[in-house]
């Protein structure tokens, strides 16, 4: 383990801190159906991001946490299949105070440009928020092409147990995205 770099070691620090806090909220989501996203918990019927027939599909999903999504899925990816991934958003970077569980508020707290790393204090590990354009290059050169980018906007009685982000301001500004590419074939 040492010879990870130190962000993932820190990372896996916090991560296996808080695996327990994830074991029954992720086993209260597996039982659901049909699955839900993000930290709101939005309704796979509201985003569609799913086919409606997982049957033979090339998909892939990503995550941390429980990753329970990923449970409803294909595990391999091939040409011509679909890359769909789920982050905090880049605006919500911007905005997220440095403050140990403060939720973000309406000001730009950081500079957009040159935005990657973000780190927090505390317990709390490194966090990479590419910009919308880093993404896209990202993917491109990854050999992927672009299908959609969804801002979420929770329900109106959604509710989180993070800290980092209030069901106003997820209302107002999307807290989370989700991106849709396909592999080249």
């Amino acid at each position: 383990m040492n010879d990870l770099p130190e962000h993932v070691r820190r990372n896996r620090a916090v991560w296996d801190r808080w695996a327990s806090e994830y074991a029954g909220p992720g086993e209260a989501a597996w039982a659901k159906d049909p699955p839900t996203w993000g930290i709101w918990g939005v309704p796979e019927s509201e985003l569609a991001l799913l086919p409606d027939d997982l049957a033979g599909k090339d998909a892939i999903e990503l995550g941390c946490g429980t990753a329970y999504v990923s449970a409803w899925m294909a595990r391999l990816l091939r040409s011509g299949g679909r890359l769909v991934f789920l982050v905090n958003s880049f605006l919500m970077a911007l905005c997220a105070p440095d403050e140990d569980g403060v939720a973000a508020t309406d000001q730009l707290r950081r500079p957009a440009f040159g935005l990657y790393r973000l780190e927090f204090p505390g317990e709390f590990g490194v966090e990479f928020h590419p910009s919308h354009g880093d993404w896209i290059r990202l993917l491109r050169r990854s050999e992927f092409e672009f299908e959609d980018l969804i801002e979420v906007r929770p329900p109106a009685t959604a509710a989180t147990r993070y800290p980092f982000v209030t069901l106003d301001w997820a209302r107002q500004w999307p807290s989370e995205e989700v991106w849709k590419v396909r592999k080249r074939a």
